[in-house]
């Protein structure tokens, strides 16, 4: 089985900050100020995460996602493609 294809589509999920205590869902703030505004980098709207596809010639696809972050990251395809 090889790997043939790769898709990535950029996600903003709607989010309201403090929804799940910050060990679970990686909110950085001080243990005193658990759900202090200062807790993101930019405005919570702004994080993205990528849903991921992965197909092979055997017709099985994958679907995967990344982690949270800001900002915009490459979209150049993995080497193992």
């Amino acid at each position: 089985m090889k790997i043939t294809g790769f898709e990535r589509t950029v996600l903003r999920v709607p989010f309201l900050p403090g929804i799940l205590p910050s060990r679970e869902y990686g909110e950085f703030a001080p243990p005193d100020q658990p759900f202090s505004p200062t807790a993101y980098p930019e405005s919570i709207e702004r994080r993205c995460q990528d849903l991921l596809r992965i197909h092979t010639d055997e017709g099985v696809s994958g679907i995967g996602m990344s982690g949270p972050y800001f900002g915009t990251q490459a979209d150049n395809p993995p080497d193992l493609i």
